[in-house]
């Protein structure tokens, strides 16, 4: 039996099915802090997760074709405009702004891919919190774009398209981390019945504010946090400590401006380069909580098996750090906890709600 009480064994799977009205494509979208995909037969289309909400106070702004809502890349072209506004907040979907970005993605999906998005049948990721507690209220609102669609967690998105079936998938991204915890291909429960998985409010952004303000408090500047993120993605990882110490960056010069709009060179230090534990030990010690809770002969397992998803797992090193982190925690040896990082951690979430999709929908 398979993940979901199928065979798994979907080499030859149709990506369609047949119906009265013709083929109907197997696909999933993922809802996400920093972005959100959909795939469209074999096709993935993605947009930046943000509505632009525009108001037009003067009355060259009226004047102007400036939409009242932008989604996508387009969105940064009116930088400074409008209100910006995070389709997922700390795990939760809004599903009132969410529907301006799930009309847009099938829009586009069915003007450049030809695809008919209610000939769809769909598998959703989205945060585990979301995908536990808002169920019901994301399935109503997709159902409005497609014929079917079931929701998972995007961590256990990432565990199907890894074939896994068994582990645990920390799925780290823009504003939150997901955890899910599967053994078996069953969703591992605690003592109550209840399904171990959560979600935390620390992400990748987390530690580019942190960047942000440790170089704040050293040098007084105000550097921006794209600027913040690429330092944090080329000189956090645990590799490069001792190496960067020391190292200018010469092209942070023109992007900083001090209080008196003098631009200057800062230096890598120590203090810059730990700021990626801010988020470490949460990570670390949400994994060891959520393995505490599940039945004790599984635990040695889980610890075994540990997946990073999400962008952030571009930091170099990070599976390092984590480990030595899970292990100091749950006072283990180094051998017995395995981290691994996603294969591709991007689009591992819906890649594998698509299978899921293709298995169920066949």
């Amino acid at each position: 039996m398979g993940l979901f009480g199928k065979e798994e064994d979907n080499a030859n799977a149709e990506h369609h099915t047949e119906s009265a009205g013709g083929p109907v494509l197997v696909g999933a979208i993922k809802l996400g802090t920093a972005n959100s995909t959909i795939t469209a037969g074999d096709k993935l289309i993605g947009t930046r997760s943000l509505v632009r909400k525009i108001y037009k106070s003067t009355a060259y702004e009226r004047s102007t074709q400036v939409p009242d809502i932008i989604v996508g890349s387009t969105a940064l072209e009116y930088e400074g405009l409008g209100e910006l506004i995070y389709i997922v907040n700390k795990g939760v979907v809004k599903t009132k702004d969410a529907y301006y970005l799930v009309e847009y993605l099938f829009n586009h999906a069915k003007k450049f891919n030809k695809t008919e998005p209610k000939r769809m049948k769909i598998f959703a990721a989205a945060p585990s919190i979301a995908a536990e507690n808002q169920k019901d209220e994301l399935e109503e609102l997709l159902k409005e774009f497609v014929e079917d669609v079931k929701i998972i967690s995007e961590p256990l998105g990432s565990l199907i398209y890894h074939n896994w079936v068994t582990g645990v998938c920390a799925d780290i991204g823009h504003g939150t981390t997901d955890f899910t915890l599967i053994h078996q291909k069953l969703a591992v429960k605690d003592e109550m019945g209840e399904v171990v998985a959560d979600t935390i409010p620390m992400g990748g952004r987390d530690i580019d504010f942190a960047v942000q303000q440790s170089i704040k408090r050293k040098y007084g500047v105000e550097v921006p946090l794209e600027e913040c993120m690429r330092i944090k993605e080329e000189y956090c990882g645990p590799y490069y400590e001792n190496i960067v110490l020391g190292k200018e960056i010469p092209s942070l010069a023109e992007n900083v401006i001090t209080e008196e709009g003098i631009a200057e060179m800062i230096v890598i230090d120590k203090d810059i380069v730990a700021s990626v534990n801010v988020i470490i030990d949460h990570i670390a010690r949400k994994i060891v909580e959520l393995i505490g809770k599940s039945p004790f002969s599984i635990r040695k397992h889980l610890y075994g098996a540990i997946l990073l998803n999400g962008g952030i797992s571009s930091i170099r090193g990070l599976e390092i750090s984590i480990r030595k982190r899970v292990a100091e925690l749950a006072n283990l040896d180094l051998e017995q906890v395995n981290v691994i990082l996603s294969q591709d951690p991007l689009h591992a979430s819906i890649l594998g709600a698509k299978k899921a999709a293709e298995i169920v929908f066949k």
